[in-house]
């Protein structure tokens, strides 16, 4: 597989330096990256809080918003979607050339499954102070699988303010959102958005009316579980990002969900009620300084859940509360020396997940845990511009996970659900692991519209196979586009 992925870079490697390697009569596709954003953490993180049907489990699931646990989760599940990620110049770029366009990435993370992201967005202007929008996000990963819409109505109030009028468009109609936004170009002091979103507003008129079980078995029906919100269910989201064209640059934002109070019940069983009681909230954000050649930056990101469940789930008594934090610090540099681009992103992450009670009941882990992982990501490169439309380059990707001894406890318990065995088969490593590899990538300008990257990954660790005992050295493979429409 290594070899034939090989061949097909080479051949590509070949037609483009053939076809592309004129002159450039047009600027490049998003050139502008002498600063950095990590905004798209904080954009994929809403759409988890939003969609809730389709980001991994059912309503019982009490692990967090973000899913950092799943059982589609394995050991170099963080290492993939970072080498997946678009760099962090390359997220300015596009925020900072109106995202009107597509950008779509997908890279393996299993023998039979991508990890896939891709959003369209389409602008249309109405009048001179009015347009309309639409932004289509299609995500299948390992944890979430959604086709989710926004429509947007945007209204001009001045030459700096503006109004934002979005909803979302699912499958589900329990899980629509409508979202109100306000937005300031402030000039030099930079721009600032302020959202207000009204969660899931028709849950409780669907559960009242609809849901009809009339079509699914006994069976489906006793996995049917269903919400009813019992106070506000808001949703607020801040930005505040300096315009990018001086020396210092900043990008933070935040999302904040105060608490809310749910019923979960399942009308196929009686004596089944549990009330439950979330909030929670995320920091995620980026200062840079330009210094000509060379941009440095320090980035932070941090999440918080906290759900408390209490009731009754048939002859269990349901008494806990289940505690995440996910936060990473870190450095990221980018420089440029004649025809290299050497990159670098370093960061210390930290995953806690607490839980505490005398009755677990629904949870995934029916017993009292407290789990901690400790990472050191690295992503080190080097960037050869062999032509305007052409370069490629190479990347060291590693991680360093450290996981404390109560896990032994964990694993060894009868009482542990099919997800946690998955987790400690897959995912979670007791004590250190390091994992390591070597990224080819190819990027390619085929137009002043449309970028390209292709790339694999050798693998450094001689990893073997989970049922054969044969050392795999291709390392994940996978690619990069983005589409101007401008």
């Amino acid at each position: 597989m290594f070899k034939s992925l090989f061949k097909i870079f080479t051949g590509v490697f070949l037609f483009t330096f053939f076809q592309l390697s004129g002159t450039v009569n047009a600027q490049l596709l998003y050139e502008d990256t002498g600063h950095f954003s990590t905004f798209d953490w904080t954009k994929n993180l809403r759409l988890q809080i939003l969609d809730k049907s389709h980001a991994y489990g059912n309503i019982l699931y009490d692990r967090g918003f973000s899913r950092v646990l799943t059982p589609l989760t394995k050991h170099e599940y963080e290492l993939d979607m970072m080498g997946q990620e678009y760099f962090f110049g390359d997220q300015f770029a596009w925020y900072k050339n109106g995202q009107n366009g597509l950008r779509s990435r997908f890279s393996s993370y299993d023998k039979g499954r991508w990890a896939v992201f891709t959003e369209l967005h389409v602008d249309s202007e109405l009048s001179d102070k009015a347009a309309i929008g639409l932004s289509t996000h299609l995500q299948q990963h390992g944890r979430a699988e959604r086709a989710l819409f926004e429509f947007t109505y945007k209204r001009k109030l001045s030459e700096r303010q503006s109004l934002y009028f979005q909803h979302t468009v699912a499958e589900f109609k329990r899980d629509l959102d409508l979202t109100l936004s306000y937005r300031y170009q402030g000039g030099e002091m930079g721009d600032v958005r302020f959202d207000f979103t009204y969660q899931d507003y028709l849950n409780n008129v669907v559960n009242k009316v609809g849901n009809d079980a009339y079509f699914q078995t006994p069976e489906e029906a006793a996995m049917n579980y269903q919400e009813q919100i019992k106070s506000p269910n808001a949703l607020f989201l801040g930005r505040w990002n300096s315009p990018g064209d001086k020396r210092f640059h900043w990008d933070l934002s935040f999302i904040v969900q105060p608490p809310v109070k749910k019923n979960i019940f399942n009308n196929a069983e009686d004596e089944f009620s549990v009330d439950s009681r979330e909030w929670l909230y995320v920091l995620n954000g980026v200062v840079d300084v330009n210094m000509g050649p060379v941009t440095v930056g320090v980035f932070g990101y941090k999440t918080f859940n906290n759900e408390e469940r209490n009731g009754v789930a048939g002859q269990n008594r349901v008494d806990y509360t289940a505690k995440q934090n996910n936060y990473k610090v870190g450095l990221v540099a980018k420089g440029m020396v004649r025809k290299l681009t050497p990159l670098l992103r370093i960061s210390r992450e930290y995953y806690n997940d607490l839980q505490s009670g005398d009755n677990g009941g629904v949870s995934v882990v029916d017993q009292e845990f407290d789990l901690k992982e400790r990472r050191w990501m690295l992503d080190a490169g080097l960037m050869y511009k062999i032509s305007p439309k052409l370069s490629i380059a190479s990347r060291y990707q590693s991680q360093l996970r450290t996981t404390n001894e109560d896990l032994n406890a964990l694993q060894a318990s009868e009482e542990i659900h099919d997800l946690v065995r998955n987790w400690g088969q897959f995912y979670i490593n007791t004590g250190r692991r390091v994992d390591n590899r070597v990224t080819l990538h190819i990027n390619m300008h085929l137009h002043r519209k449309f970028k390209l990257q292709l790339f694999g990954a050798f693998d450094l660790d001689a990893d073997t196979n989970r049922y054969v005992d044969r050392i795999q050295r291709f390392d994940k493979g996978g690619a990069k586009m983005v589409v101007a429409l401008d």
